[in-house]
């Protein structure tokens, strides 16, 4: 199953045991490793890529249940990555991390929902609200 094809009944990730595959874009390294070690650590599979050009590319040719995309990134952006998505077909949640475009968070994560972003996290944010997003969008996305 593809990222554009819908799920019905279990999807590839819950037939294998895993919680999710999560795939995590973010131009910070720093913060990208951290974020992966800890939804790891949580249960699910996570690949990341630094921009939504790569994003984009990883997405059409793999199986995921979860996007995680910061919203302001170099070469290809969080909404730029959303358009991308839509184009594709894929129906795959997304939820958006951001710390604003010059202070300016609540216009560009408001931005992000306008265009089907599933949650917006205002950086930065608690690890444990980061989870909750988490769950809750793709128990929303399996029901």
């Amino acid at each position: 199953m593809t990222a554009a094809m819908s799920h019905s009944g279990p999807t590839p990730s819950e037939a294998r045991g895993d919680k999710g595959i999560i795939l995590l874009v973010d131009d910070e390294s720093v913060f990208r490793e951290l974020l992966q070690s800890f939804l790891q650590s949580r249960g699910y599979t996570v690949h990341t890529e630094k921009n939504g050009r790569t994003a984009a590319r990883w997405i059409a040719a793999h199986e995921v249940d979860l996007v995680l995309t910061d919203l302001c990134m170099p070469d290809s952006d969080g909404l730029e990555l959303m358009m991308e998505l839509r184009q594709q077909g894929a129906g795959v949640p997304v939820i958006v991390m951001s710390g604003g475009v010059h202070g300016d968070v609540a216009v560009v994560l408001r931005a992000a929902k306008l265009l089907g972003a599933r949650r917006t996290l205002a950086k930065p944010f608690a690890l444990e609200e980061l989870a909750v997003a988490v769950e809750q969008v793709l128990q929303e996305a399996r029901t």
